[in-house]
């Protein structure tokens, strides 16, 4: 037998090892090795003194809800999970295929079929990867009929009026007959003179007159004022007396009646309104006018008065110079019934709210309208006199204590849904009135303006209001006079998407 090598090592013989026992020792240290790492990934991050692991899963998401549904899309969301450590986020599925991650408790399905039922589903990952059981429900999109049904719910408008047409400039003479070559001088003379049908067109200019209209035209043949096109012409109320006497620059005490394209400001007096509405004024058309600066309402209607609809004005910036001890001051202020507010800009009311329906209004929608920045709340009703039959539907109301407040409650129905309510200080909706309905729903999101404090009130193509009106409730024509809808579906608030 051949013997082995032999050497002296410090003196001692020690035997020399071969290439072989090297071989095998790096062998047996690499899979010792591999199998450590092995072991270590499967079973996750763990913690290296105890050799402990996070194999718990995050509880299943809870209260899952559809909403907001489209022609093509579908809000899901849930209550958030919990996890012995933290939940990382979320994963979605549309018919079991995993669609999108999310780290919030919301996510938009789009792209989807009109009328079409789906099953959608939702389940939450840590950091250790463990994943909770999956939630899921089925909810269907939208009809495909939406755009034939836009306004089918709201009241026919003012007809057309379609009689002889006279023209108002500031270099004319009443004395004249109101022809385009000889203009009349003063819009009163138009309002005193104009038969049922007819129409007065004025030119651009400063008018300074305090305003009376007691006439009437007819449902078939209204009577029509409005801004010459393309003019700029501002109604102005005449100086105030030394009095205190209130001054209006526009009193509606007539019926079948249509202001339009106006810039109608400074109203004086502490009791004084922009836009005075009394004396039974009925089937008035308040359209495209720019209402602003009053010392105290933008438009008031009393009692008295009915089938008003206020169309695409921008109305701010009114209680303009107010003074101690002075009322509440408001930007629409209504006591009549079966009025229409629809497409309107509301804004800038540091003495008061939005709209006030009080203390009596019955039979009244509040639809398609972009309401903020009002001292209290965009919207208040209720009251003694009785306030039934209301209609808040379709609106963006952006900050205040709530976005729609109640004085005393309702004596009758008040329906408040799809509404897209964000910045309020106390609640979306001030509790406590069994006549206040919301079991339509609300969005409570951030509506994201173009340019909120330039008061660009479109909306930005992500907005939770995109899409989201109900269209019958829904004007055909936003305050710009863009067809609805743009999309899939009506949007809330007084535009069309920007």
């Amino acid at each position: 037998m051949r013997r082995a090598v032999l050497a002296d090592v410090g003196g001692m013989r020690s035997r020399r090892p071969t290439f072989t026992n090297t071989f095998l020792l790096f062998a047996l240290v690499a899979v010792v090795l591999t199998l450590a790492l092995a072991s270590s990934s499967a079973a996750g991050p763990c913690k290296s003194n105890k050799r402990t692991c996070d194999t718990s899963p995050p509880s299943t998401p809870t209260v899952l809800t559809a909403s907001g549904q489209t022609q093509s899309s579908i809000t899901l969301s849930w209550a958030a999970s919990t996890d012995n450590a933290a939940v990382t986020g979320y994963d979605l599925f549309l018919g079991g295929v995993k669609i999108g991650t999310t780290a919030n408790t919301g996510y938009t399905f789009s792209g989807l079929s009109c009328a079409t039922s789906s099953t959608f589903a939702v389940d939450a990952y840590d950091v250790a990867g463990n994943r909770s059981a999956q939630a899921s429900l089925t909810a269907s999109t939208a009809s495909c009929s939406t755009t034939a049904t836009v306004g089918t719910s709201l009241p026919a408008p003012l007809a057309p009026s379609l009689g002889t047409t006279f023209f108002v400039a500031t270099t004319g003479s009443d004395a004249n007959p109101g022809t385009s070559s000889l203009p009349w001088r003063s819009i009163q003379k138009a309002l005193n003179t104009l038969q049922a049908g007819q129409t007065a067109l004025v030119l651009a200019g400063t008018y300074m007159e305090n305003l009376v209209f007691t006439r009437a035209g007819t449902a078939s043949a209204p009577i029509t004022v409005a801004a010459n096109p393309g003019d700029t012409v501002v109604l102005h109320a005449a100086t105030a007396s030394s009095n205190g006497v209130d001054w209006y620059p526009v009193q509606i005490a007539g019926s079948y009646f249509r202001l339009h394209g106006f810039v109608i400001e400074n109203g004086l007096g502490t009791s004084d309104a922009n836009v005075y509405l009394w004396g039974g004024a009925n089937h008035v058309e308040l359209s495209g006018n720019e209402i602003r600066y009053g010392q105290d309402q933008g438009v008031f209607a009393d009692n008295t008065t009915g089938y008003l609809d206020l169309l695409a004005n921008k109305i701010h910036d009114n209680g303009k110079n107010h003074v101690s001890g002075q009322h509440q001051s408001h930007g629409v202020y209504l006591e009549g019934g079966n009025d229409l507010l629809a497409n309107n800009q509301i804004y800038n009311h540091p003495y008061g709210f939005g709209v006030q329906v009080y203390p009596a209004n019955h039979d009244t929608a509040i639809v398609n309208n972009t309401i903020a920045s009002a001292a209290h709340s965009p919207i208040v009703v209720g009251g003694s006199g009785g306030v039934y039959n209301i209609t808040i539907r379709n609106n963006v109301l952006y900050t205040g204590d709530y976005g729609v407040d109640h004085d005393a409650c309702p004596t009758g129905s008040v329906a408040v849904d799809h509404n897209v309510i964000y910045a309020y200080v106390v609640a979306p909706i001030n509790p406590g009135c069994s006549t206040i309905d919301t079991s339509g729903g609300n969005t409570l999101a951030d509506p994201m303006f173009v340019d909120y404090p330039n008061r660009d009130l479109h909306v930005q193509s992500g907005s939770q209001a995109v899409d989201h009106a109900n269209a019958p409730w829904s004007e055909t024509s936003d305050y710009a006079g863009l067809a609805r809808p743009e999309g899939a579906g009506p949007d809330i608030g007084a535009f069309e998407r920007f």
